[in-house]
């Protein structure tokens, strides 16, 4: 294992916390890095529900959930979640952010931070979300290599990660 900090120019783009911090780079993975995770988990009135509807991982990917037909009409399927004080849970997992934006965009939608390594395990957890024997989240939009992969039903390991951080480094509020 061998440490870089990132260069000044790298750190000053960015926004989200890392900037003062030793990022542990392990083979192209930065265990440390601040990944922005927006979730549409919010109601019709914007209020948190616990449903995840879709997934946004700025310029990287986008997962959409499954549509099920109910005596109402289309809906949307997606696993659900109850916060507990800085983490995510689901079904005994537990997955720590370091930071949430209600209303991040509009009010179907909150960002959460999450260190890469969290982001890591809760994609790897929707990956093997199922219902009715299928998928329930679908990469609907994203950077090509990730789009097959999880499309492909891979699970995301360090090289996807890599790539996420990639596009994670420069984000904004």
């Amino acid at each position: 294992m061998r440490w870089h900090t990132l260069n000044c120019r790298k750190r000053r783009r960015l926004s989200i916390g890392a900037t003062a911090r030793t990022i542990i780079r392990r083979n192209g993975f930065y265990d440390y890095l601040q990944i922005p995770v927006m979730l549409a988990c919010n109601d019709d009135n914007g209020m948190f529900d616990g449903n995840i509807r879709m997934i946004d991982i700025h310029d990287s990917m986008m997962l959409e959930s499954c549509f099920i037909d109910d005596e109402h009409g289309f809906d949307f399927v997606g696993v659900e979640f109850s916060l507990d004080s800085g983490t995510l849970v689901s079904n005994g997992h537990r997955f720590p952010y370091v930071r949430r934006l209600e209303w991040c965009g509009n009010m179907c939608w909150d960002l959460f931070v999450m260190y890469a390594l969290d982001c890591q395990r809760l994609l790897n957890y929707l990956q093997g979300a199922q219902m009715h024997g299928r998928r329930i989240y679908t990469c609907v939009e994203g950077e090509s290599r990730l789009f097959e992969h999880w499309n492909a039903g891979r699970q995301i390991g360090e090289k996807q990660m890599g790539l996420i951080a990639k596009f994670s480094i420069d984000f904004r509020l």
